[in-house]
């Protein structure tokens, strides 16, 4: 998975799963339909959050970088279209993209950010290994540009639908970013994950934080690859 494929992931996570995962078990073959920086750096710091609690309330929240390459702003497209697993009192319901906001107290020196709901695909995976009360997953989104992707889904949903409008807006992106992989600059640009997860007795916060999404990504698959040979 590369950064901002998460449309296309959820949905193939979901089909992965729903058609293999009970066949991989019985079998004996370890499966692992998600390695890339999306997922792992969100699932460890969620792993080590919740560890000793007793179905804990979770909160993910992305601060990421504001741009990206030809490819995440296309699948990007897709993402704040769809909807995405969170868990409510043990129930699983789909929220669309920008539908609940927050703010989130991420750790210095970005301090407290307004946050807003997306459909990381992460969802679709915590709840196979761990067993939460709640889980909610945001990420960082200033005031204008909430209000901006508010305003713009009806629009943007609408144009989608229409015959070659996918094709339309991708080819709009290839002309704004001309790129095709991600630029020296934005490689450098930092990013941030923050897991809170409490019960009735156990409050803890857990951050993560580096940069180069792209490179962690390749690098993440690659360890993934040596380690399940």
């Amino acid at each position: 998975g590369s950064p901002g494929a998460d449309l296309v992931e959820a949905h193939g996570i979901a089909q992965l799963l729903d058609q293999f995962d009970a066949r991989a078990q019985n079998e004996g073959i370890a499966f692992a339909p998600a390695f890339g920086f999306d997922e792992v750096p969100a699932d460890v710091a969620a792993t080590i959050a919740v560890a000793g609690m007793d179905r804990p309330e979770l909160t993910l929240t992305y601060a990421l970088p504001r741009t990206g390459s030809r490819g995440t702003m296309k699948t990007a497209l897709g993402i704040v279209q769809s909807k995405g697993p969170w868990i409510d009192e043990g129930r699983t319901v789909m929220v669309s993209a920008g539908d609940r906001s927050r703010w989130s107290p991420l750790p210095p020196p970005l301090g407290p950010r307004q946050a807003v709901a997306f459909p990381f695909s992460v969802g679709r995976l915590l709840p196979l290994h761990l067993e939460l009360r709640s889980m909610q997953l945001y990420t960082t989104m200033g005031a204008l540009q909430h209000g901006m992707l508010r305003a713009g889904l009806p629009l943007l949903r609408a144009a989608h639908a229409l015959p070659g409008g996918r094709e339309l807006m991708q080819r709009a992106i290839a002309t704004v970013q001309r790129a095709e992989g991600p630029a020296g600059e934005l490689r450098a640009k930092r990013w941030t994950v923050l897991a809170e997860a409490r019960d009735q007795d156990t409050w803890r916060n857990v951050a993560l934080t580096g940069s180069d999404v792209y490179g962690l990504t390749a690098r993440l698959l690659a360890a993934g690859a040596q380690r399940m040979c």
